[in-house]
């Protein structure tokens, strides 16, 4: 803690992967947390953020995810990816508000060297600066009645490649998302209920698009007990 007001957060970490001969070292968390008035939080910098009520099967969860962690061996807290972001939350009476702007980032996959066999799209070349671009979102939540409620807003740089033939041949972009969400989770028949829906579109069409698992436009529902 710097100050009453102010305060740093700061954790790195180090891995060794015999597997595929690779050593990392990086800033998982480092960002300034402020608190200018009591109702109002402020945090700067690196920092691994979570929305949404569902597990492993993201929704409203926009961020980056780390997938190359179910290789790795890595805790259920590395399957986040950190972000450098500025987030700002305001907690009302009644609603809180919670704005994030940060920076566009993919997801985390598995590096080809792990495989003794990958396809052609790992030789596709990038045709956008998607990483140079900024994301934006804002979740409003409140508590009703024993029910945790939240609607979520977002516009931001897709986490997947998405793949297309070009004249110049094979090429990679992240288009830009729109996306709309709820949540709900409460106590109900001796359990707890959750529930999490969202529409999500791609803002730019790609006629030639050869990408299996790139969604441009998609809907998701969530039910659990």
């Amino acid at each position: 803690r710097l100050t009453e007001r102010t305060a740093l957060s700061l954790r790195a970490e180090a891995a060794h992967d015999s597997s595929i001969s690779d050593d990392r070292m990086a800033v998982r968390e480092g960002f300034l947390d402020w608190t200018p008035a009591p109702n109002l939080d402020v945090e700067l910098g690196r920092q691994v953020l979570t929305w949404g009520v569902s597990d492993y099967l993201y929704v409203n969860d926009i961020f980056p995810k780390n997938y190359d962690a179910f290789f790795t061996g890595g805790g259920f807290d590395r399957m986040k990816e950190p972000v450098d972001a500025a987030r700002l939350a305001w907690h009302g009476t009644v609603v809180d508000v919670e704005t994030i702007v940060s920076r566009a980032r993919a997801d985390r996959t598995p590096s080809p060297a792990r495989f003794s066999a990958t396809t052609m799209l790992a030789s596709a070349a990038s045709a956008d600066a998607a990483d140079d671009d900024l994301d934006a979102a804002v979740k409003v939540s409140t508590h009703l009645q024993g029910w945790d409620l939240a609607a979520y807003a977002a516009s931001f740089r897709s986490r997947e490649q998405r793949h297309f033939m070009a004249a110049s041949g094979l090429r990679s972009d992240r288009p830009r998302l729109n996306h709309l969400g709820a949540s709900l989770t409460g106590n109900a028949a001796a359990g707890v209920v959750w529930l999490e829906g969202a529409v999500r579109h791609a803002g730019e069409t790609q006629r030639n698009a050869v990408s299996r698992h790139f969604l441009g436009s998609s809907a998701k529902l969530i039910v659990g007990y």
